[in-house]
């Protein structure tokens, strides 16, 4: 993959319901990328465990909630 003057090579969808562990282990994987050029999607339809503890977590300017 080739960066391109910040522009977003690629987007990750990840749909998730009271799954908190499981989207904690897939984000750390996924700041394992090297690149800034990518873009995550997390939709948590409404879990009331909620996923934005995780993310807030893990933010640290990887992040917008």
């Amino acid at each position: 993959m080739k960066q391109n003057d910040n522009k977003i090579v690629l987007s990750i969808c990840i749909p998730t319901y009271n799954r908190k562990t499981l989207l904690k282990e897939i984000l750390d994987e996924i700041l394992r990328y090297p690149y800034n050029d990518i873009e995550i999607i997390v939709i948590d339809n409404a879990s009331p465990y909620g996923s934005e503890p995780i993310i807030s977590i893990l933010s640290d300017n990887f992040f917008t909630i």
